[in-house]
């Protein structure tokens, strides 16, 4: 069942790659029907204390836990590309937006829950078929380390935005503009900024040029109200300053 539910993952995969969200929603969730039986099969916990046997159960109970959590974030996925319809531009940012809630969450989570499994897994004192699948499933999962490295960082950021209404002061500079965030609200606005705002069902914002050093009505109220601002670094490297409202 394990052998059935990696090749089913696998093809949803390869559809999402061609952008066929409903093929790839199907076949994630038949992959975690696979993997889920497949975990089933091992008994209960309590055998896992067994020495040597409990090894072995305990590895597999990881890499068939990985495959049901996997193949869980790729159908919450799936889900709503397929809830959203063949638009563009900002609509389609907002369609997204609205159907992301809570899917994306649930996506994170097993995300989360990947990455936790992933960072006991060990061939250590495993039979050889065993031992092979943990290594190839290291394999699998290595150029996937940032993302779940970053897995509840972006599991809390997704709880933040999607809490309530907020709005965030966004700046973005080249790499020769790169000052200090106070720095720039003294001294020389950049090029470009904007005022984003993001709430559980609609992103919205605009950008703007900076005409000469004069800062924005919107930067010079946001200075006055220091105490009240924070700043939040992004995972994606992004540094947003903002107030929340509501």
């Amino acid at each position: 069942m394990a052998k059935s539910g990696k090749a089913d993952a696998s093809a949803a995969l390869k559809s999402l790659d061609a952008q066929d969200a409903a093929s790839a929603l199907a076949s994630f969730q038949k992959a975690k029907d696979e993997f889920g039986q497949a975990r089933e099969l091992l008994g209960p916990g309590w055998l896992q204390s067994i020495p040597w046997v409990g090894r072995q159960l305990a590895a597999a109970d990881d890499l068939t836990t990985i495959g049901f959590e996997g193949s869980s974030a790729g159908a919450e996925i799936s889900t709503i590309l397929v809830s959203v319809p063949s638009s563009s531009g900002s609509d389609r940012l907002t369609q997204v937006i609205r159907a992301a809630h809570p899917h994306l969450e649930a996506a994170l989570q097993s995300v989360v829950s990947v990455n936790d499994r992933a960072e006991g897994l060990s061939d250590a004192a495993l039979v050889p078929p065993l031992a092979d699948a943990v290594r190839e499933a290291q394999g699998i999962l290595e150029p996937m380390r940032p993302l779940l490295g970053r897995a509840e960082a972006l599991l809390e950021l997704e709880r933040y935005l999607f809490s309530a209404d907020h709005r965030f002061l966004v700046l973005a500079q080249n790499n020769a503009q790169l000052r200090p965030l106070r720095w720039v609200h003294r001294n020389l606005w950049p090029d470009l900024h904007g005022v984003l705002g993001v709430s559980p069902g609609e992103v919205r914002g605009r950008l703007q040029a900076a005409q000469g050093p004069q800062r924005p009505a919107c930067a010079r109220r946001h200075e006055q109200e220091a105490p009240a601002l924070h700043s939040r670094q992004l995972v994606a490297g992004l540094s947003v300053h903002g107030k929340d409202h509501g």
